[in-house]
């Protein structure tokens, strides 16, 4: 059994953001449940004192946080629909949180390492590029263009007499945004990200010790994760990725290289430089037709700034935009030529009304402090509400998961679960120096770091994304303090011992 878990692990880890795997991925949730339990009940490997300690390790921000969503229920707005809430989207990711603390606790370091976690991570990303070749090589056939899903790929593979007739896909066309299975494409950028972490985590703790096999591959998977969210045209992600990787150099730089050996690149072999260089071309060659294809670099910041000029954005996302509010914006662009301004236009349902939202949504969570009813539907409820009818400009949430997290469980929800995330970057940074964990300790950081960033740009904390970000962090943070108090109680035993020769 022991030897099963760690893939029915990262077999989860991996499926969390594919599309169409809902009931699969509730089937192994359970699973491993119902083997965290036994373990924690029944397992005799562990005396009660240390099963006992099992939690009374997990600190007071995670406590705090689940008390929080057991108790918001009782003064809820709407306390009927926050316990249904309750017992759906928010006890399944405090109980994959719970998988996640409680498989490191049971296999220790037999269970999944940051290279692992970085691959199964990259999993999503791995499937959409096989089928971006399957396009590419008219594997694919049209009923998976008019409903792409992981049963109709499967459809097409069993097909190979029409491979001849099916559509083949050149570079021009994958680069248009070419998304395989995913409705989405941040079901492409959250998963990318999260693996560039690890994988960066996975490089640190490669360089010192020495590992260039792990540094090839850490620079290989970041390279089609890179690859991955291009094709997609996951601008968003592009931009995060780019940030998480400055963000753990900075960190390597100049906190855990400081305590450490100093690891040159031109200590790796030719075969790695070469590999990195190729890497790094490919990656530049791909940039180039990414952003030449994607016509949206180009009115972004223009549609960007015009949101924020709207005065009263809860009326435009009620009644539209009137004809003088779109006047106004036609004449600052003017210069800017016809083509550009009518971007710009059709840009306040995407740029533009992404800042539309965020400021209507900040209005609304000023007015409702104490929350509405924990779902995940609560900024359409409260614009409903706020502008009498339908509104004219629908949107699922304020692409804020912040905002969407105080409109749900209200101030008092977001600031827990924000002090809960930043205990975990708290945790990380403070084992940087740690030399027998400073992998780990940049994971823990980075990663948190990501979804707390990501926070501000996307609705991230719910379902599926929140279960997948509880589970790594978790386990993560298991490794981290279980490692850290091992080197502790050595130190100490080496202090004794040192005491006892000096008397």
């Amino acid at each position: 059994m022991n030897a099963v878990i760690p893939w029915i692990f990262l077999f989860l880890l991996a499926i969390f953001p594919v599309s169409g795997t809902i009931a699969l991925r509730n089937i192994v949730i359970l699973v491993l449940m119902l083997l965290m339990i036994w373990y924690c009940v029944f397992s005799k490997v562990e005396s009660r004192k240390q099963k006992t300690k099992f939690l009374a390790d997990i600190s007071w921000p995670i406590i705090l946080w689940v008390v929080l969503l057991l108790v918001f229920p009782l003064w809820a707005h709407e306390g009927r629909e926050a316990w249904k809430n309750l017992g759906g989207q928010w006890l399944e990711s405090l109980l994959v949180g719970f998988i996640g603390y409680a498989v490191y606790r049971c296999m220790g370091n037999r269970g999944p390492g940051l290279l692992a976690l970085a691959v199964a991570s990259s999993a999503p990303l791995f499937i959409h590029l096989i089928l971006c070749i399957a396009a590419v090589l008219g594997l694919l056939d049209a009923g998976f263009y008019a409903e792409p899903s992981l049963a109709t790929v499967w459809s097409s593979l069993l097909n190979p007499g029409g491979y001849s007739q099916n559509p083949h896909l050149g570079i021009h066309e994958l680069m248009l945004g070419f998304r395989g299975v995913e409705p989405m494409h941040g079901n492409l950028g959250y998963p990318a990200c999260q693996a560039i972490c690890l994988y960066v985590a996975a490089y640190v703790m490669a360089l010192r010790e020495k590992g260039t096999n792990v540094q090839l591959i850490s620079v290989g998977g970041s390279a089609l994760c890179l690859l991955s969210i291009l094709i997609a045209q996951s601008r968003g992600a592009l931009l995060y990725a780019i940030a998480m990787m400055a963000i753990g150099y900075f960190i390597y730089r100049f906190q855990v290289r400081q305590e450490h050996e100093v690891v040159h690149i031109s200590k790796l072999s030719f075969r790695a430089k070469a590999i990195v260089s190729i890497c790094a071309l490919l990656m530049a060659a791909v940039g180039f037709q990414y952003v030449r294809h994607d016509k949206r670099w180009f009115y972004m910041l223009d549609s960007v700034e015009s949101g924020f000029l709207i005065t009263d954005p809860i009326n435009v996302l009620c009644n539209g935009m009137d004809v003088e509010t779109e006047a106004g914006i036609r004449s600052r662009l003017m210069h800017l030529g016809p083509e550009h301004v009518h971007a710009v236009i059709a840009g306040m349902n995407s740029d533009g009304g992404r800042v539309l939202i965020l400021r209507g949504g900040f209005q609304l969570m000023l007015e409702n402090p104490a929350g509405l009813d924990g779902s995940r539907h609560s900024y359409q409820k409260l614009i409903k509400e706020r502008c009498g009818h339908e509104p004219v400009m629908q949107f699922a949430h304020t692409h804020n998961a912040w905002i969407d997290l105080a409109l749900a469980l209200g101030w008092i929800g977001a600031l827990i679960f924000a002090n809960m995330m930043l205990f975990f970057v708290r945790i990380g940074w403070k084992h940087l120096h740690s030399k027998s964990v400073n992998g780990w300790a940049v994971a823990l950081t980075l990663v948190s770091l990501f979804w707390i960033l990501r926070g501000f740009a996307d609705s991230v904390y719910r379902e599926h994304y929140l279960q997948m970000q509880l589970m790594l962090l978790m386990y993560v943070y298991a490794h981290l303090i279980a490692v850290w108090e091992t080197d502790e109680t050595t130190l100490i035993g080496v202090d004794k011992k040192r005491a006892v020769i000096t008397e």
